[in-house]
């Protein structure tokens, strides 16, 4: 059952959530800047861009910009399959919380038509990461 509810989840986020016609903010930008550098260029490009160091944000946009370059529809998949994996996510810790499937489902459904989903289905890699912390917890709650 989790893969049908997985993928019916990413399948309605991928329809209902109208594709940009452009990646959004300065993914454009940042693609631009990275396709043509190593894993440590970036690191180090990134560092001076934010006025800080995040290694893993980094790596992420490295990798973006090498495998799913200038794309909106690329960037759509990911953010839109990383939300659905995140939802996912919400329903297992919920399953822990409740018998059933019924609440379960509510959870995950009142979530994902809430506002705070806007952002990580526009703007990568908030959904990567929200979605790796929320399947995080998932594992530590209900086990492998």
């Amino acid at each position: 059952m989790s893969f049908a509810l997985f993928f019916f989840t990413w399948t309605m986020l991928y329809l209902l959530t109208p594709m940009p016609p452009v990646p959004w903010f300065d993914t454009l930008y940042l693609v631009d800047q990275l396709k043509d550098k190593t894993a440590s260029e970036t690191l180090a490009y990134m560092a001076a861009y934010h006025d800080y160091a995040r290694p893993v944000r980094a790596l992420e946009w490295w990798a973006a910009a090498h495998v799913l370059g200038e794309s909106a529809r690329a960037y759509h998949v990911v953010n839109t399959a990383s939300v659905a994996a995140g939802l996912m996510a919400i329903v297992a810790i919920a399953r822990t919380l409740f018998a059933g499937w019924s609440r379960p489902l509510l959870v995950g459904a009142l979530v994902g038509s809430s506002y705070a989903m806007v952002y990580p289905l526009l703007h990568f890699p908030f959904a990567c990461n929200w979605a790796l912390g929320l399947v995080g917890v998932a594992v530590m709650i209900r086990g492998a």
